[in-house]
């Protein structure tokens, strides 16, 4: 794989470069300023929604993954051939996903590019590192971290799971 594709190691923090804090600059009413400006972090948000009612629910990571990759194979399909710029415009190898004001041609000029950096410049309106989307690591950290900090409240005694229903006999 190239150096120009940022693929870091899972985790919530890390695993999407140049991703602001979903809630960093939260302000009681919508502004322009408002998070969830590009398509990189409106899918991190959904991807966080996902995780987040999965631990509600007591999903397990694992069945989450399943749960995706069985339930919604085209999107799975979708997201092998999507990646991200430094600046969070997606750019898609599959016409019914393409990212805002993106051209075929822009997936062909970022494969080229992915495959020789050093002569070949990133797509036009693109910049480079390239991330490539990797929903199921993506998916497990954020799991993790609600999961963790779900642990951690039960922990301390700011929440008790509620007791399972009995079927009455």
């Amino acid at each position: 794989m190239s150096p120009q594709v940022a693929n870091p190691p899972p985790s919530r923090s890390s695993s999407r470069p140049r991703l602001n804090s979903l809630a960093a600059d939260l302000q009681s009413t919508w502004e322009y300023t408002t998070p969830l400006r590009t398509e990189h972090e409106r899918r991190a948000a959904l991807v966080e929604l996902d995780a987040l009612v999965a631990v509600w629910l007591g999903i397990t990571a694992d069945q989450l993954f399943a749960i995706f990759k069985s339930r919604y194979p085209q999107l799975h399909d979708y997201e092998s051939v999507t990646y991200f710029d430094a600046n969070g415009r997606k750019i898609a190898g599959d016409f019914n996903t393409y990212g805002h004001g993106q051209t075929k041609q822009d997936y062909l000029d970022l494969l080229a590019h992915l495959d020789n950096p050093a002569t070949t410049p990133p797509p036009p309106g693109y910049t480079s590192p390239f991330y490539k989307a990797d929903r199921e690591a993506e998916m497990r950290a954020a799991h993790a971290h609600f999961q963790a900090r779900l642990d951690a409240e039960i922990a301390v005694g700011r929440w008790s799971p509620p007791e399972p229903a009995t079927a009455d006999a």
